[in-house]
């Protein structure tokens, strides 16, 4: 399956926006990189200026390291981004596709209205959509 840069991207910020803060995914990855992701694009930009102002100002011979420097950190956000596309994009394992449909029925039970999984089986976008749904209609006792 090929998917453009711009579209991983693009998932990438969508699954951002969708992952749950809640202590029920706490053992997942997104946990920890979702907030590092917010953190970096409010704070690296900053950084990458500063590191590039600094090389100018007192590393005269060694500007051209600070500008590669720069762009490495300005580009830490978007290859985050970029993972977290891919994680959007990949097919839930065993254990959790059970819990997905687990989850599923139980929100049709609750008459919530679901969007279809993925083509090839529930991705972890489909499962960030579903969590979503879930911890806001369902009782904490069902998650």
């Amino acid at each position: 399956m090929k998917v453009s840069v711009f579209r991983l991207f693009k998932d990438g910020h969508q699954y951002a926006k969708r992952w749950p803060r809640h202590a029920v995914v706490a053992a997942f990855r997104e946990t920890r990189l979702v907030p590092l992701l917010r953190l970096m694009e409010r704070w690296v930009p900053a950084i990458a200026v500063i590191n590039a102002v600094l090389h100018w100002q007192f590393l005269h011979a060694y500007w051209q390291q600070g500008l590669m420097t720069s762009a490495v950190i300005l580009s830490m956000p978007l290859q985050l981004m970029a993972w977290l596309g891919w994680r959007a994009n990949q097919p839930l394992p065993g254990r959790l596709k059970g819990w997905y449909w687990e989850l599923r029925d139980k929100l049709k039970h609750s008459r919530a209205v679901l969007k279809r999984p993925a083509e090839g089986g529930p991705t972890y976008m489909d499962l960030a959509c579903v969590l979503e749904q879930a911890l806001a209609v369902l009782p904490p006792d069902e998650h």
